[in-house]
């Protein structure tokens, strides 16, 4: 009975206890709701980065539908290159002009509105996708038996006796096409990667539209050469065989490899951004209140900074006049050499020498006691805050030990006590880092403190310094005493020497 507090003080404690777990669950709900934050951000990342590799993988399956359709068409030029026989001389009437074989040019321009369709397709809305996706793959599929036809019918051309060459099984384009159009069943949507993704692309397409136009305008010089058979001479025809369009199905190839370059680098960046973003939030917690703490005292300094620079300007200022004044007029100073001066100019000069030390030293000590004002501010400031953490401790540990004292008193089990000490650890590292960094701060301060107030006494020391000198000159001096007693008689003086009064901060350390 008597180790048990009073009633007043057992309802302190308990109202500490509540206040502190109040807080303890407003923390606890802002952490969860920055988790849920960085959770639907990684996911939305993470979305991103599937949408890019899927366009990654219809580009590779394109670049390999792309290539296969080379082959074909190499495998079938080299097959009617070698079953082709030679021309027979006859002279009978010449056979009738043969149907025209697609030109490389065509081709070319072909494939051209292709890339332009899908890059259009590509730039489109993601409501609108899904049916746009289709209409180039319908093109394609509409111009793929054309182009085997056209093959099939230069082939009859160069064979000139109209042997039938067989073109290659459809049966590998139409699973590509198949693979295409599942593909494109989930429409990625208009982000900052697709966008990027889009320029790249674009760029790749102006830089590959030179070789492009190269080869439609040699294309197009090669398809005005006559392709019928016609005797040129004494009974032999000239066969005019035609050229598959290598050079554009490669350049074609070339610019799907890069689009799915263009794509994995897309994805590789969003993988990175995402996990910049994860740590970024986790440091967020710890890092929010320093970096407060740093610009607030970043501001002070540059005030500081920004009077001494003030003061530093004003000195400069007095120092050019005094140079101005000390140099003169040369010819003056010609006639001040050939002729004796007067006392009252040397009198004149020497005053104002005097005034020019005296404002310089005034104007120095007014900068030097304006920044140990500044620092003592900051350093008032440093000790709230090292207070402020020191009480913060004290709470943290007065919640500690009431949680034990509870526990010595059968008051909580042994779990929920070692539950409560275990939710209020981290409440107590927390506040002690907090007041070690306090305390660092604080003793920077103290220090900055104690040397702006160093600078700013010995700055006094020169004015008190100055003005002893110019009082002592006064006495010794009856023409300088009776000059600066005219002066102060008059009642347009525009400068004075007056005393500054300095109010130097103290600071307790």
């Amino acid at each position: 009975m008597d180790r048990q507090k009073p009633p007043s003080q057992e309802k302190n404690w308990l109202r500490d206890v509540d206040r502190e777990k109040k807080q303890a669950r407003k923390q606890e709900r802002l952490l969860r709701e920055r988790l849920q934050e960085a959770q639907a951000e990684r996911a939305r990342a993470q979305e991103r980065f599937d949408r890019a590799e899927a366009r990654l993988r219809k580009r590779a399956a394109r670049v390999q539908r792309i290539e296969a359709r080379l082959a074909a068409l190499h495998e079938q030029l080299s097959g009617s290159a070698t079953e082709m026989p030679p021309p027979a001389e006859s002279t009978e009437t010449p056979l009738e002009p043969q149907t025209p074989i697609a030109s490389p040019a065509e081709e070319v321009r072909q494939e051209q509105a292709w890339l332009d369709e899908e890059l259009r397709v590509a730039e489109t809305e993601p409501t609108g996708q899904v049916g746009s996706e289709e209409i180039p793959v319908a093109q394609e599929e509409a111009w793929l038996p054309e182009e085997l036809q056209t093959t099939e019918e230069s082939q009859l051309a160069e064979s000139g006796r109209g042997a039938v060459y067989k073109p290659a099984e459809p049966g590998w384009e139409e699973q590509m096409l198949a693979e295409e159009l599942r593909v494109a069943q989930t429409p990625p949507a208009r982000t900052e990667d697709v966008r990027q993704e889009e320029q790249l692309l674009a760029g790749e397409q102006s830089a590959a539209g030179a070789p492009l136009a190269e080869e439609a305008s040699f294309g197009g010089r090669r398809a005005t050469q006559p392709l019928s058979t016609e005797e040129t001479s004494a009974g032999e025809p000239s066969v005019a065989g035609a050229q598959p369009p290598v050079i554009s199905a490669t350049g074609l190839a070339r610019e799907a490899r890069a689009a799915a370059v263009a794509a994995e680098e897309s994805a590789r960046r969003a993988a990175d951004r995402a996990s910049t973003i994860a740590q970024r939030m986790e440091q967020m917690r710890t890092g929010r209140h320093l970096t407060q703490e740093f610009q607030q005292v970043q501001l002070e300094a540059e005030q500081a900074g920004h009077l001494a620079r003030q003061a530093e300007r004003a000195a400069q200022e007095i120092e050019r006049w005094a140079r101005q004044v000390e140099e003169g007029n040369p010819e003056s100073a010609r006639e001040a050499d050939a002729e004796p001066s007067k006392p009252g100019e040397i009198t004149e000069i020497e005053e104002e020498e005097a005034l020019v030390e005296a404002t310089s030293a005034s104007t120095v000590a007014d900068a030097a006691a304006a920044n140990a004002a500044n620092a003592a501010a900051l350093a008032a400031a440093s000790s709230l805050r090292t207070q402020e953490a020191r009480r913060r401790v004290q709470r943290a540990e007065q919640v500690r030990e009431a949680i034990r004292g509870a526990l010595h008193r059968d008051m909580l089990l042994d779990e929920e006590a070692e539950v409560a000490i275990q939710q209020a650890e981290p409440e107590i590292i927390a506040a002690h880092a907090e007041l070690a960094d306090a305390e660092a701060a604080e003793e920077q301060a103290l220090k900055a403190a104690i040397d702006a107030e160093a600078e700013a006494e010995v700055a006094e020391g020169i004015v008190l310094a100055t003005f002893d000198r110019m009082e002592n000159r006064l006495d010794h001096d009856p023409a300088a005493s009776q000059a600066h007693a005219e002066e102060e008689a008059e009642p347009d003086l525009d400068i004075t020497i007056k005393r500054p009064a300095l109010r130097l901060p103290k600071t307790e350390p």
